[in-house]
């Protein structure tokens, strides 16, 4: 007979964990958390170092970061059940091996496409390792030790959230953006080498042995070709028929995969859960709020470094006033959550979002450091009002048995709102360049140099640094006309994740409170939502 696990599921190969091999399991599975999450959004401030270095275009950039979440996306259930049905232990191990791998080659990249490659490999180790560094979290550990486990597994996933924006930066800065990536080889080493002794093997005998391919092929190709249509309109046209194709390709993967979800004998996501509409509230509502979340700080990292000439370290601690913000509201929201209703906390947050963002697209074109810090606070605050309780009321009414593949989805909706927040922003900043621009650039009187910057705009991709290029007797006016460009276009672009924390505030009203609310219970069985 094996041990139970909490959730109603029988371990495979429950290990007895003492005092010390307790401790340094959840060490190395707090590490591991730690550098997934940390690579996850700390990449965004050496981007405009890393164009710089290796070339490339505003699309590049984007695929480059966009690679690692959207194949973690769409690999992290797949994964699970894999972990699940043939070990957890190897799975850990595999996918912690392969990150560090990949970020050295990350690190060693020759090119931007080399390294979107290995960042899509990177995301495919982070989707083998974090649901298996979960389900031991919750596996693993019983009584006051997992009541720790699971405490310290929400600390490592806020700790690299909250310190990736200054720490990236400090690197960057100091150092150069290759050694972001080696930070995530030194401790992928680590815990790889430590996981070997200390990582025991446990599975769950009642997973499906099926791993649904079908589905994990039309998710996974219907999330590529929308994002491959957003982000590439700008270069390949709207219009065109690569363009034209992916749009109507992935609608009609993603139609394909709702309904083979509803029919398969085992699929990715667990029919039940959808059916709860608090849960499905619950995480569009979080994937919503990573979408104005992400695509803040995407199209704020490259306009203070490249446009506002600001260092990594500069932008940074610029972009951390939305940390702190959140780290001030985030306290008294956790403090209330399953205490009131939770929409009066969430609502309000998305409109602070709305706001602190709104303000931001209000900068002249070439605003001090000063003007950000407030209404980014504000946005930072609003994150931090709604992040908690909109993540544990989704998974409030999940019974104990789906707990884990509960909390799973919820991570999925998680990196897919970060893909979608990345992929929008930057499609619609590099059309609103290009049109302003070229609007700019056609005015009467200018120079014809104008023009031909103008026609080079048309013709290819947005350059990371679009004025870089501009040289003769009339630069200096031509590059403020394209900079002026460049700031109303992120302008322009932030607007997406206003329009998105208004839609978070209208689907929080669905989160309706229920009678369980006031227990104290924030999550089922102790868990953490990650």
């Amino acid at each position: 007979m094996t041990p139970n696990d909490g959730t109603g599921r029988t371990n495979v190969r429950a290990p007895e964990l003492g005092p010390p091999t307790g401790n340094g399991l959840l060490a190395v599975l707090m590490l591991g958390t730690f550098i997934v999450v940390f690579d996850t959004a700390a990449v965004v401030i050496p981007l405009p170092a890393i164009l710089d270095d290796l070339g490339g275009t505003l699309d590049m950039a984007t695929w480059a970061y966009g690679a690692f979440v959207l194949v973690f996306a769409v690999f992290l259930l797949p994964a699970a059940r894999l972990a699940d049905r043939y070990g957890r232990r190897p799975m850990f191990l595999s996918g912690m091996a392969l990150f560090t791998l990949s970020s050295l080659a990350c690190a060693l990249a020759p090119s931007i496409g080399f390294l979107t490659t290995a960042r899509g490999v990177e995301g495919l180790g982070a989707a083998m390792a974090e649901p298996a560094i979960f389900a031991m979290v919750n596996t693993a550990f019983s009584g006051k030790a997992k009541e720790r486990a699971v405490g310290a597994h929400r600390g490592a996933f806020a700790l690299a959230a909250l310190s990736a924006p200054l720490l990236s930066g400090l690197i960057t800065w100091g150092l150069s953006w290759e050694f972001v990536f080696y930070l995530n080889v030194l401790v992928g080493t680590a815990v790889t080498v430590a996981g070997i002794r200390l990582v025991p093997d446990t599975g769950d005998d009642d997973t499906p042995r099926s791993l649904d391919a079908p589905g994990v092929l039309l998710g996974g190709f219907s999330v590529f070709a929308l994002a491959f249509a957003v982000i590439e309109g700008t270069r390949l046209g709207w219009s065109s028929p690569p363009i034209v194709a992916s749009l109507v390709a992935g609608v009609v993967l993603l139609g394909l995969f709702v309904l083979h979800e509803k029919r398969a004998d085992a699929p990715l996501v667990d029919r039940g859960l959808p059916a709860s509409r608090r849960f499905t509230a619950g995480n569009l509502a979080r994937g919503l709020g990573e979408f104005a979340s992400l695509g803040l700080f995407f199209a704020l990292s490259h306009l203070l470094q490249v446009q506002l000439d600001h260092s990594a370290l500069a932008a940074g601690a610029i972009l951390m006033t939305i940390i702190v913000g959140a780290v001030i509201a985030a306290p008294v929201s956790e403090s209330l959550t399953g205490k009131t209703d939770v929409r009066l906390l969430v609502i309000p947050g998305f409109l602070l979002i709305a706001a602190g963002t709104f303000w931001v697209t209000l900068s002249s074109p070439h605003p001090g450091w000063l003007f950000f810090l407030a209404p980014l606070a504000i946005a930072g605050a609003g994150f931090g009002l709604q992040e908690d309780p909109t993540a544990a009321t989704a998974l409030q009414d999940i019974p104990p048995e789906r707990s884990i593949i509960g909390r799973n989805i919820s991570y999925v909706a998680y990196l897919l709102g970060i893909t979608a927040g990345v992929a929008v922003v930057s499609g619609v900043w590099q059309s609103r360049f290009v049109a302003n621009a070229q609007d700019a650039l056609g005015a009467p009187g200018l120079p014809p140099a104008a023009h031909e910057l103008s026609a080079d705009l048309s013709s290819g991709g947005v350059s990371g640094d679009p004025a870089a290029s501009i040289t003769g007797p009339d630069a200096d006016r031509l590059r403020e006309i394209v900079h002026t460009a460049f700031t109303d276009a992120v302008g322009t672009a932030l607007l997406s994740c206003v329009a998105v924390a208004v839609l978070g505030a209208l689907v929080a009203v669905l989160l309706a409170p229920s009678k369980d609310e006031r227990s104290g219970s924030s999550t089922p069985d102790g868990m953490t939502s990650g």
